[in-house]
């Protein structure tokens, strides 16, 4: 059966809680993170996303620290594909 057991949903939250309460201890040493919103650079409009897309944003997003995406797009070089920018904040905090 392909349904995840009670023991599997649980043992899978905590890992979630876990993963939060780390990545919202970064925020002791800085006030907060500037990340790229995937792991990949951007990909033409005619292509299909790649897998992953939303990746680094989840993470932010499970610890309770909703990034804010937007911005100026970036690139190293004219040959490589543009960036977006997140910002990653603690939640509530200025």
């Amino acid at each position: 059966s392909r349904d995840p057991t009670a023991l599997h949903l649980v043992a899978t939250h905590r890992h979630l809680v876990a993963v939060g309460l780390r990545f919202r201890k970064l925020f002791d040493e800085v006030d907060l993170l500037l990340l790229p919103t995937a792991p990949q650079t951007a990909f033409p409009f005619e292509q299909l996303p790649l897998e992953g897309q939303a990746d680094l944003a989840q993470w932010a997003n499970h610890a309770g620290c909703p990034p804010l995406a937007g911005g100026q797009l970036l690139a190293m070089a004219p040959a490589i594909q543009p960036l977006l920018p997140q910002l990653t904040m603690p939640e509530l905090e200025e």
